[in-house]
């Protein structure tokens, strides 16, 4: 993926967005490689569909949230003021995780999340994002 421009990528977008939405079937420790992947590959090519699938993915109730909630943190991050679109859910993930029975465990990442808030909501600017079925 990393070696590909988004021309490239293009046919392959409705496979990757399926493999995001899909867990393999890897069992639980190994299931959220591809995913993450995928999303972080959305963001770099601002593809509109990737916001809403790393709030998705993040399972906040499923083992290895820590890193799963810090990498979609991160790809959402990349969507600049375009990621305001997401900004209800990502308030509401702050008080799921300050509710978790872990909440203390995933201090970095609410804090994480924080910040993320702050910058998205004071971001200015557009940024174009590109849909799955753009032509």
């Amino acid at each position: 993926y990393e070696n590909l421009t988004y021309d490239e990528i293009k046919p392959l977008l409705p496979a990757i967005h399926q493999a995001i939405v899909e867990p393999a079937p890897s069992g639980i420790m190994f299931a959220s490689g591809i995913r993450l992947s995928g999303v972080a590959l959305l963001a770099k090519h601002r593809v509109r569909e990737g916001m809403p699938l790393c709030i998705q993915i993040m399972e906040i109730d499923k083992w290895g949230k820590k890193n799963r909630i810090t990498q979609c943190l991160k790809a959402l991050a990349t969507y600049g003021p375009a990621a305001k679109a997401v900004l209800p859910e990502l308030r509401q993930l702050e008080k799921d995780l300050l509710a978790h029975r872990e909440a203390r465990m995933l201090a970095p990442v609410i804090e994480q999340t924080r910040a993320l808030i702050e910058k998205i909501d004071s971001a200015t600017g557009t940024v174009e994002l590109r849909g799955i079925q753009d032509p």
